[in-house]
């Protein structure tokens, strides 16, 4: 087994998302395999560029079953054919914290409270 490089535990998560990849000046859908503080996997139909930027619009549903939209920047790392689809890697260009993106830190950190913002 290979050595573990992730900063970051990743979960399984019930979203969708669309990413918009300005180097392919398109909007693809996506599906959301799991998902860190430093990253996410997507399954789509197209191809993904690895190396370029990328802005997720991630729908998900949170552990109360509403649904919620979070917005993330990132960079496409790694993207792979898995048959009929690809599989992608997607790396945020900033962990996701409490202050930035407060339900998606919810769902990552159920057993943790967020801290003051005193």
């Amino acid at each position: 087994m290979g050595i573990e490089r992730r900063r970051y535990q990743r979960v399984t998560i019930k979203s969708v998302a669309k990413i918009a990849v300005p180097a392919l000046g398109a909007e693809l859908f996506a599906f959301v395999g799991s998902i860190s503080r430093g990253g996410l996997e997507l399954y789509c139909q197209e191809p993904l560029p690895a190396g370029k930027p990328a802005t997720i619009h991630l729908t998900f549903l949170n552990r109360q079953g509403e649904t919620l939209k979070e917005t993330l920047q990132g960079t496409i790392r790694w993207q792979a054919k898995l048959g009929e689809a690809t599989i992608a890697g997607v790396e945020f260009s900033a962990p996701i914290e409490p202050q930035n993106h407060a339900a998606l830190w919810a769902y990552l950190t159920p057993d943790l409270t967020i801290p003051d913002a005193d």
